[in-house]
């Protein structure tokens, strides 16, 4: 046999493998005619304790003395657990064998221990008629499991089921409980509880929430294993604050000075409420009153953008509204001045023996122009031109759309000689003319 001392040195037993331990001089006595004496004095081994499950552990060496039993020796052997092994300088027996001994020899014995914490082994050696028992107990079961770690899991979905990395119950020696705050958890790919209970060496346990409903906010699950526990944690993303692109339609031609209001555009795009603010104009959510204050917009939300156009053609007024990071905007372009009017008639004048030094044309009224438009008049010197009843100028001067105009000339005088005699007065407007002719027939 062989077996382990406490140092982890292999030593053996046998009657041609004696340990040097054990060798000492065996001590012979002849006896004569006295009967043998079997019984030897008392001996002992001391007890071990805390030993480690599942090992071999050695009993320190007896000396046996005050046997009488001449050359016959005394019968001796081990009992108890199955795993112990008397040890002898005269050789090795197990359960069941025996070996005899003298006065002098030595005696030790070895045995397993039990697999479980704070359990006991012995076995007894018997020398004869005497005995001596060896006792081994187990050290206490180890209840604190070795540390254990949950990695965090940030940007997760909110309101989302978060499961854990698993881990390994490692460093105990018996069940200890579980138990779980404010969370599940599974042993060995076993159904999610919530209620205590318990785990061994080498189960496999995981962890489980959901996830907070709230952007950028955190949940705890806190798993104990006797006396260790850790903390799972997961953090849900940050909520999308960047709103799809907004665009609004631009107008074009529009009225001098006029309200502009752009169509519809619909906030997407976002998970929470995000600032707005307009620049050079007004907004307007979900049909309400039109503002310039900053204010917040929703997912869904319809907003629509007011200014007033310009006063001057074709320029342009921009306003810009800052949704979130996004910035939209709105143009409103005035139409182009049309300075060029309708065409426009004065009726020619013929007159029989006037008495008057001048005549005044019918009156027409200036269409088709958006913009003042310079008025000139050429022809006969003394002719002018009247807006809208002023005094008659030949001044150039400007007319808008809808202004009345009126012409004036001299009447020709007639003369001895039977002939027509006219005058003619060219009115332009923005590059627009007519001619009147005042004429006068003879007697």
């Amino acid at each position: 046999m062989e077996a382990s001392d406490s140092a982890g040195n292999v030593v053996g037993f046998g009657e041609t493998n004696i340990p040097t331990r054990f060798v000492e001089s065996a001590q012979f006595e002849v006896f004569g005619s006295t009967a043998p004496d079997f019984q030897p004095n008392p001996f002992s081994y001391e007890p071990v304790t805390d030993a480690e499950p599942s090992t071999v552990v050695f009993s320190d060496l007896a000396t046996i003395s005050g046997l009488e039993v001449g050359t016959t020796g005394a019968t001796s052997s081990v009992s108890g657990d199955p795993s112990c092994w008397l040890l002898t300088n005269r050789g090795d027996v197990g359960i069941g064998g025996s070996v005899q001994i003298f006065n002098g020899d030595t005696a030790a014995v070895s045995v397993r221990t039990a697999a479980a914490p704070a359990t006991s082994s012995s076995c007894v050696v018997r020398v004869g008629e005497g005995s001596a028992t060896f006792t081994v107990r187990t050290r206490s079961a180890d209840l604190v499991p070795d540390a254990f770690v949950f990695a965090a899991q940030p940007n997760v979905e909110p309101g989302s089921v978060v499961v854990s990395n698993s881990i390994h119950v490692s460093g105990i020696d018996a069940a200890v409980s579980i138990r779980v705050s404010n969370g599940q958890y599974s042993v060995n790919g076993g159904g999610y509880i919530s209620t205590a209970s318990t785990v061994r060496n080498g189960d496999r346990v995981i962890v489980r929430h959901r996830a907070s409903a709230v952007y950028r906010s955190a949940v705890t699950t806190r798993l104990s294993i006797g006396t260790a526990s850790a903390d799972f944690t997961s953090t849900t993303r940050a909520a999308d604050t960047t709103p799809d692109a907004l665009a609004f339609l631009a107008q074009t031609d529009v009225a001098l000075s006029s309200v502009r209001v752009s169509g519809e555009g619909v906030i997407s795009g976002i998970e929470i409420p995000v600032s707005i603010g307009v620049l050079n104009g007004s907004y307007s959510i979900n049909g309400g009153l039109f503002t310039s204050a900053r204010g917040t917009v929703s997912n869904g939300d319809r907003i629509r953008i007011r200014h007033t156009a310009s006063d001057a053609f074709s320029t342009t007024v921009t306003t810009r509204v800052a949704v979130g990071s996004v910035i939209a905007e709105f143009r409103s372009t005035t139409l182009a001045a049309d300075r060029v009017p309708d065409p426009f008639v004065f009726e020619d004048a013929v007159l029989r023996a006037p008495i008057l030094p001048r005549h005044a044309s019918n009156v027409i009224t200036v269409a088709g122009i958006n913009a003042p438009s310079s008025i000139t008049i050429s022809g006969d010197p003394e002719a002018m031109y009247s807006v809208n009843g002023q005094p008659f100028t030949n001044d150039p001067g400007k007319v808008r759309n809808g202004d009345r105009v009126q012409l004036r000339n001299r009447i020709p005088l007639l003369d001895l000689k039977p002939r027509v005699l006219s005058v003619d007065a060219t009115l332009t407007i923005g590059g627009v003319s007519d001619t009147w002719t005042v004429s006068t027939l003879p007697r």
